[in-house]
């Protein structure tokens, strides 16, 4: 098994994807940071072409049947590769920002974890932004997550994280802080392969 880390904007991933990948290899598992450039500008992210073709970039460097770990903008640009015809196993999305209406293409993934919390600044700022595919996905989760919702998604399970002792300023990399990211990584490693 493999598992693909994708980052968020503004970042390689430091904070937040490569922290989990780090733990991962330490337990003997495969995991491999996506390189795509690093999205600097709100305006530059907006751009559903350069989704495409962040995705298209990091389909280079992807198998079919890796899983993933996303993270913000990151789960967007997965998304984007699962349109474009990409195959995952168990894929975790951390803070997507996106729509909650996001649709999931029937062969995109066996497995699909959505981890938001309402509380998430980052994102409810985002979702604010006019003309964008910035949503609160990262707050609520997805509505194909919702069981009660007309467009769940039986792959797909939303998880609102808990509120943790400590945090960063706009608690969107909350879950990967030294203090968070082991129950999550003995969370994951129980979804991979099961």
């Amino acid at each position: 098994m493999r598992v693909l880390g994708i980052n968020g904007i503004r970042t390689n991933g430091e904070e937040s994807t490569d922290r989990a990948l780090s733990i991962l290899r330490q337990r003997d598992i495969e995991a491999v940071d996506a390189d795509y450039p690093m999205t600097r500008w709100v305006l530059q992210a907006r751009s559903r072409a350069r989704q495409f073709r962040d995705a298209r970039l990091v389909m280079d460097q992807q198998c079919d049947g890796d899983a993933v770990i996303a993270h913000s903008r990151g789960c967007l640009v997965n998304l984007r590769m699962m349109e474009l015809g990409a195959k995952f196993s168990t894929v975790f999305w951390f803070r997507p920002a996106m729509n909650c209406d996001m649709h999931i293409p029937s062969g995109g993934c066996k497995r699909l974890f959505i981890i938001h919390h309402p509380g998430d600044r980052a994102i409810w700022l985002g979702a604010r932004l006019p003309w964008h595919d910035f949503g609160d996905a990262g707050r609520l989760g997805l509505n194909a997550g919702n069981p009660e919702h007309e467009d769940f998604d039986a792959r797909c399970m939303n998880i609102q994280a808990p509120d943790y002792q400590k945090h960063e300023l706009w608690r969107h990399s909350d879950d990967f802080l030294p203090e968070n990211i082991n129950r999550w990584i003995r969370y994951m490693e129980l979804h991979f392969n099961g």
